[in-house]
């Protein structure tokens, strides 16, 4: 048995090499759409936003959700994780945007005879996916629990997350915008530029053209000295993204980066007409 064993959410970005570790259990979100509920990982984010779309009503009433998890297969998660490994570490999604991270807590405490920590990242997709790997490193190298979780705190202040975002319906609830604030950008075409700050999404800024937030993206990347990789996603922003690439490869030609997918457990938070940016910082 390893030392640790590793439990995650399907919000987060995986390298193959994590993905096929033995010590990395996924347990998915789950997404309700009317009266519909699919595992994250059998929907995609345009699957769900177009059926948002061509479906007739109030928003109020055909707005997706993310649920946790049934506790079948939480308990089948921890069942797994608990034959992997003599202890548990489960690292999960941003608890502002999936209730996951508070049920696999709550779910714990009714375990017996092994030694489990949940923590939450707060970060989202190739954030969550980079500590994964990092806690799956750490303890094939033979780390306790303890030594993995602290490595994964230690880690957790070097990633950093931008979005721009057009749909205020969204964004009413999911970053806490009042709905005069959210008639007010969308009466003036406005895009508003998020920081995810401890897990919670915070308005920074709006600008009116899409050039304008390549600028703004490419400012908030090009801050950073030391950058491990940069992470890509996009709903309907394609030309945004291929405009941005060649902007950081005009400025740095060996910037590592990869192209994300949307996950649905995020746009159900963020909505349609999305780019967002992970950062991983690195160190000299």
């Amino acid at each position: 048995m390893l030392p640790t064993s590793i439990i995650t959410d399907s919000n987060a970005f995986l390298d193959t090499r994590t993905r096929k570790s033995a010590s990395v259990i996924v347990v998915p979100n789950r997404i309700r759409f009317l009266d519909e509920v699919l595992e994250e990982n059998r929907i995609t984010a345009d699957e769900l936003l177009e059926r948002v779309a061509r479906t007739k009503g109030p928003f109020s009433e055909k707005r997706p959700q993310v649920l946790p998890p049934c506790p079948a297969a939480v308990q089948a998660a921890f069942g797994e994780a608990a034959q992997v490994g003599r202890e548990i570490l489960a690292i999960h999604m941003s608890g502002h945007f999936s209730p996951m991270y508070h049920v696999m807590a709550s779910a714990s405490r009714a375990l017996n005879g092994v030694s489990v920590r949940i923590m939450d990242s707060h970060t989202v997709s190739l954030g969550l996916g980079r500590l994964v790997a990092q806690a799956a490193l750490a303890s094939a190298k033979g780390q306790t629990l303890t030594q993995v979780s602290r490595k994964v705190t230690e880690e957790i202040p070097k990633y950093f997350v931008s979005f721009f975002a057009e749909s205020m319906h969204y964004l009413e609830e999911g970053a806490q915008m009042g709905s005069s604030q959210s008639l007010l950008s969308a009466m003036l075409d406005l895009k508003t530029l998020f920081l995810l700050e401890d897990g919670k999404l915070l308005p920074l800024e709006k600008v009116r053209t899409r050039p304008e937030l390549v600028e703004k993206l490419f400012d908030f990347i090009t801050e950073f000295t030391f950058i491990r990789q940069v992470g890509i996603m996009h709903h309907a922003y394609g030309s945004i993204v291929r405009m941005l690439k060649e902007r950081l490869l005009s400025h740095n030609p060996r910037l590592p980066m990869v192209e994300l997918p949307y996950p649905p457990s995020l746009a159900v938070h963020l909505g349609p007409n999305v780019v967002g940016v992970v950062i991983q910082e690195g160190s000299p």
